[in-house]
């Protein structure tokens, strides 16, 4: 049986270094959206985990890390465009 495409192996050139950590998160994910991204990554040849990170990647934001629009899953009080916080004081 062939591997799952979050456990393939990282391509070379993309070793750790001290400088270089990788940290693990955890996503809970319905089955339809873990199959689109299973056969994104199949597709691209990439595993998982390299595919959500080139997602994260790629995602605009502004400065303040807004990505400009609001989620379904957001909290009600954060579906409000909330000024930035003033970090001068």
């Amino acid at each position: 049986m062939a591997n799952r495409y979050g456990s393939r192996p990282r391509p070379p050139g993309t070793h750790i270094t001290s400088s270089n950590q990788l940290r693990s998160t955890t996503a809970r994910l319905t089955p339809d959206v873990r199959d689109k991204l299973d056969r994104v990554s199949e597709r691209l040849g990439i595993s998982v985990s390299a595919t959500v990170s080139e997602l994260i990647e790629r995602l605009a934001v502004d400065e303040n890390f807004d990505p400009g629009w609001r989620s379904r899953y957001a909290r009600p009080e954060v579906t409000e465009r909330q000024p930035p916080l003033d970090m001068t004081a």
